[in-house]
């Protein structure tokens, strides 16, 4: 009688173990090459960047499903993020506030810590974005007059992240 092979026995966990181990260092060298490699066709100006970076959140919960990095990659936010300020991203959610409860949702989404997070439902009418770690003297938080100015300094954080 032959005995049935598991899927997961020991040697093959074992040598996905270790390709993972080595392959792990390279990861943000492969992502940066990706970067430079790959120019998105429908990002032709800085305004076009703006609008994309400003969606990503949205696209990540209603399109197809991509990683962060590959989002990021796509909105031309690494090649152009010279050039994109924080009032190009405030205007942008200011003509689009919905824009801002998307980001609101996936911050309240992120289970990890250190985290940037935005919270736009505050009692006093004012809006935070900060950074959170396990250190305290790391953390920061902000106080903010308006959701699109929360949201833009979240924005900027969040993707230096990445």
């Amino acid at each position: 009688m032959s005995r049935a092979r598991s899927f997961a026995s020991p040697a093959r966990v074992g040598f996905f173990l270790v390709t993972a181990a080595l392959l792990y260092p390279f990861a943000r060298l492969f992502d940066r090459i990706a970067d430079a490699l790959y120019r998105p066709r429908d990002v032709k100006s800085v305004a076009d960047c703006v609008v994309k970076v400003c969606r990503i959140a949205e696209t990540y919960y209603t399109g197809p499903r991509r990683s962060w990095a590959s989002l990021i990659r796509r909105s031309g936010y690494r090649r152009l993020q010279d050039k994109v300020t924080l009032e190009m991203l405030r205007d942008e959610f200011r003509r689009h506030p919905s824009l801002c409860a998307s980001w609101q949702g996936y911050s309240e989404d992120i289970r990890y810590s250190p985290a940037w997070y935005v919270n736009l439902r505050t009692d006093a009418g004012r809006f935070l974005a900060g950074y959170y770690h396990n250190d305290p003297a790391k953390r920061t938080e902000c106080v903010y007059d308006t959701q699109e100015d929360a949201c833009a300094h979240f924005l900027v954080g969040f993707l230096q992240t990445f």
